[in-house]
Formats: structure tokens, sequence, C-alpha cells
């Protein structure tokens, strides 16, 4: 039996935040916008991916929606705001297992 599998090349992936005036989030359920991010992996030939993505030692707001509490114990930082994963326009569930892609092989 031979294991096909992926490497995560940097696993410390650093996405930048937007910087915005608390009041452009009046509640619950408001977003300011989007910031795409990849995440580099280092496959063997003819591999199908799946990704699981966990909210870490902060916890979940909401892990079937993907919404991933922020670290607010410097008091510094944002307070009342969380992160939301997205994956093709929605909310990616945490800590389940999720279709990225088809298997690709280079070469001829």
């Amino acid at each position: 039996i031979k294991n096909i599998a992926c490497t995560v090349v940097n696993t410390a992936t650093d996405v930048p935040m937007w910087t915005f005036n608390r009041s452009v989030l009046p509640g619950i359920g408001n977003t300011i916008g989007n910031t795409d991010f990849t995440i580099p992996l280092d496959c063997q030939s003819n591999v199908r991916v799946n990704l699981a993505i966990s909210a870490g030692a902060n916890g979940a707001f909401d892990s079937s929606r993907g919404i991933i509490n922020l670290d607010t114990t410097s008091g510094t930082d944002a307070q009342g705001i969380a992160v939301q994963i997205l994956y093709k326009c929605s909310g990616l569930a945490l800590d389940t297992s999720t279709f990225i892609s088809e298997p690709i092989v280079w070469g001829l």
C-alpha cells in the first residue's frame, strides 16, 4: 500500500486583515470585505485534495459557517470581531474535510 499525500509548504500563512472603523459593522452578521489567501501545498502526482481547517486556541464563534474568534488577550485587538473562512463564496465548515481539487498530473 502506498499513501498518496500532500504536505503544507508553510504552516504559518499570513493573511492581511482590513483596517476599519467599528461603526461600519453595526451588528452580528455584518461583513467588511474579503481577503484572498492561498495555502501552498507540495503534492504527489494524481492526488485528490481535501482540506480541513480548525479554529485553533481561540475557538470558533460558529464552526458550521467557518467563523473563528480572534485572540483578544492583548487588550488592544478588536473586540466583538470574528473572521469567517470562505470557500467558493460560502462559509467553510471547520474541522470538516472539504473537497478542494481533482488530481492534476504534470508532465507528458
